[in-house]
This record gives C-alpha cells, sequence and structure tokens, in this order.
C-alpha cells in the first residue's frame, strides 16, 4: 500500500496521503454505497499537524487529524489500520455520536468498540497475527487490564500465547505523561524528569524505610535506581520488535545518602552486536555522587514483534 510521508503540515484529501485506500473492503463496510464512499475520498478533509500523537477525528466537524511524527515514522500497515479506525470515527460522527464520551473507560466505549472491530477484521486481511493485533491494541492511554478486557471485546485471543507484549516507545509516552504504570517506580517513588533519545534522569525521595540501623541509605537500594536509571535510557534507542534484558551490572558507592532527594542520571552507548551499555550516577541533594553504575543489556528481536 503507498502512503505520501512527504507532507508538510496542511489540509489536504484522504486520498493525497493514501492514494491506494480506496482499494480496501474495509470502505464498503464503513460507508455502505460506492457513492458514500467516494464522496469522502473526494471531500473529506485531512489535517496534518506538527503534533506527536496518532490520528484522531474532530468532534466539531469531522476533521481527521494525522500527526507529522506518526505519518512519517510509523510501519505502513499501523497507519493504514489508523485510518480505517478514524474513517469509522467519521461515520460516527455524521450519525451524531459523541467520540469521545467520559462517561465510560476507552475500552468499553461503543465508538472505539466498533472502530477496532473493522479495524481488527483489516488487520487479519492483512495478515496480522493474533500476537501483533492484540499489540495493536496497546496504546498509552490504557492500561494492560484495559487493553486486555478491549481486546477481549473484540474477540481478539488474550490467553498464555498473546500475552501483553512490550512496547517501549508507548511505555515511555505514558511514563512523561505521569501514568503510573511501572509497578517498580511506584514502589521506590522515582519520579521520572527527563528521558529522551538516550538519555534518563530520576528523582527519588529518601524515606525512612530505605535506610539501615546507621541511617545510611541501603546500597543496593540506590544500586536499583541506578540500574533502572539506564535501563530507560537503553529503551529509548530501541526498535519496535526489540527487547531488553540486563546481564551484567558493576556498582561503586564513593559516599552514602542520608536524607534528601537523589538524583539518578544515566547515558545508553551504541550498540555491539546484540548488546548495549549504559552508565549512571547517582548524586545526594548536595551534588555529592553516591553511585557509579555500569550496565550491560541483551537486546534481541521479539517474537510477533509489531509490524
Amino acid at each position: 500500500m503507498q502512503i505520501i510521508r512527504n507532507v508538510q503540515p496542511g489540509e489536504y484529501r484522504i486520498t493525497d496521503i493514501f492514494p491506494d485506500i480506496w482499494m480496501s473492503n474495509a470502505l464498503m463496510e464503513i460507508f455502505g454505497t460506492p457513492e458514500a464512499v467516494e464522496n469522502i475520498l473526494a471531500n473529506h478533509k485531512v489535517n496534518v499537524m506538527d503534533r506527536r500523537y496518532y490520528m484522531a477525528v474532530s468532534n466539531e466537524d469531522g476533521t481527521i487529524f494525522i500527526s507529522l511524527h506518526h505519518l512519517q515514522t510509523s510501519p505502513e500497515e499501523i497507519l493504514h489500520l489508523d485510518i480505517i479506525h478514524e474513517l469509522v470515527h467519521v461515520r460516527q460522527h455524521k450519525q451524531g455520536l459523541d467520540l469521545f464520551d467520559r462517561t465510560v473507560s476507552y475500552a468499553d466505549s461503543r465508538t472505539e468498540i466498533e472502530a477496532y472491530a473493522i479495524t481488527v477484521k483489516e488487520a487479519r486481511r492483512l495478515g496480522f497475527t493474533e500476537d501483533q493485533i492484540f499489540r495493536y491494541l496497546q496504546v498509552e492511554w490504557c492500561t494492560p487490564g484495559e487493553q486486555k478486557r478491549l481486546a477481549r471485546h473484540l474477540n481478539v485471543p488474550v490467553g498464555p500465547d498473546c500475552e501483553f507484549i512490550m512496547d517501549y516507545e508507548v511505555y515511555v509516552r505514558r511514563l512523561k505523561t505521569g501514568n503510573p504504570i511501572n509497578p517498580f517506580l511506584q514502589f521506590l517513588g522515582a519520579v521520572p524528569e527527563e528521558i529522551g533519545e538516550g538519555y534518563a534522569r530520576f528523582r527519588l525521595p529518601v524515606r525512612d524505610e530505605f535506610k539501615q540501623i546507621n541511617g545510611h541509605v541501603q546500597d543496593g537500594l540506590i544500586g536499583a535506581l541506578a540500574v533502572e536509571t539506564i535501563a530507560h535510557a537503553v529503551m529509548t534507542s530501541l526498535k519496535a520488535n526489540e527487547c531488553m534484558t540486563c546481564v551484567e551490572t558493576k556498582n561503586a558507592h564513593p559516599a552514602v545518602a542520608i536524607d534528601g532527594d537523589l538524583f539518578s542520571e544515566a547515558t545508553a552507548f551504541k550498540k555491539e552486536g546484540s548488546q548495549i551499555g549504559g552508565e549512571c550516577i547517582v548524586r545526594a541533594e548536595s551534588g555529592t555522587i553516591v553511585c557509579r553504575t555500569a550496565a550491560t543489556f541483551f537486546i534481541r528481536n521479539e517474537a510477533g514483534g509489531r509490524l
């Protein structure tokens, strides 16, 4: 399928961006008649915007908004499924439905379930596996539990052969929005202050239960914070079909931590074969270095990963 990615922000017709979309059987299922399909493709507005999100339909006038970043970087199959999904919302808008009903969960929304039902059917026609469809349902505003509930509404398997698949790009976006999705970070109380390409910085308020009988923060806990920070720096450089496992860590503790906040700052190194490394420095609130950590992660391709 052809998708025109090299465009500037602005207003377009659907076929200006998706010239092959008329070949999809999903359009007749969405709009019912060839005339309705032709009218939508010829006249409906698509607005490409230089903002980081995916696609959405305006509740006001039904305009489809597309993120330029999404258009330029996402796989063709994902973009195709997304536009099919949004075209269902276009029809729903014309029917007078509220596309953003906040009284129900996203996973239980009538409009979303209907849109995903047609999108899932299209994904199967394209040859997606059930694992890949389940992963497609993963978005940063849904918890893993909500993702599984949405999958059940759509008859997408969620059993042992189709478990939650980590998508680090989605995870990082959710983390940046303050979504409490990492149980270990919640347990520690670590707060992400900055996560960028190959870089991460966290802040950890020291609690009394972190301390040993001598009043010093337990070294292993500081080391765990450091490794977690390195992991977040590493994951920003992974591709959609890659996952990581920590295989080696080395810690040095030149000073002790007692009170106040701890600040961990990590940088990831370039890959060498199937491995990527990183280093982290943890400082006390005074600026004193209390931990230096190096870690190595093994990177592998994920079976059944996102197309």
